[in-house]
């Protein structure tokens, strides 16, 4: 099914938080709090495995630009309200628009973790994506040993739907890894 073009605000905001979609501007910020958390991002996303430059991350920015323009993928950066100070980010992608359906990803800048943002930022875009957007079910999966993003997803009330083995590669070493997955679902 086609990409609908529905009203989609460039902004979001919740009590601490602003979310945006990507700027031009953002590309020295983002890489600085990548670079930051590259520890952290490793163990579960592919391309925090990577080599990332500036290059590398502006072109990222300038994809996701893109896309959240064409409403195939938001990724929201999220900035402490008041301030340019980007924390982390919260991604719907896999957009399914028949149904309708996302699966959402998301990290914090390694420094500003222990203070709720992420729990914060993903409740306000979850929020958004049933509310506003009309998305029927939200899914969250993430690595069975990654239990801080299995937390958050709980803590929000998804419920937990069943692991599945060997469904992904561990984006270090290449070995097998179970993945769970988590989803908010609101009937019609």
């Amino acid at each position: 099914m086609p990409t609908p073009i529905i009203d989609i605000p460039q902004t979001l905001e919740s009590e601490r938080l602003l979310m945006r979609l990507p700027e031009v501007n953002d590309v020295q910020q983002f890489h600085e709090a990548v670079v930051e958390s590259l520890n952290e991002l490793r163990p579960w996303f592919r391309w925090a495995a990577r080599p990332i430059s500036l290059d590398v991350t502006q072109g990222f920015l300038e994809h996701a630009r893109e896309a959240f323009l064409a409403q195939q993928e938001m990724n929201w950066l999220v900035f402490l309200k008041g301030t340019d100070a980007f924390i982390g980010s919260v991604a719907q992608h896999e957009l399914d628009w028949s149904v309708p359906k996302c699966s959402i990803s998301y990290w914090i800048r390694t420094s500003r973790t222990g203070h709720g943002y992420m729990t914060e930022a993903v409740r306000r875009v979850v929020e958004f994506a049933v509310l506003i957007e009309g998305m029927r079910r939200v899914e969250v999966s993430c690595d069975l040993r990654n239990t801080r993003s299995a937390a958050l997803a709980r803590h929000l009330g998804f419920d937990y739907e069943g692991t599945l083995r060997c469904d992904s590669r561990d984006p270090v070493t290449g070995e097998s890894v179970d993945m769970m997955f988590f989803a908010k679902v609101a009937r019609s």
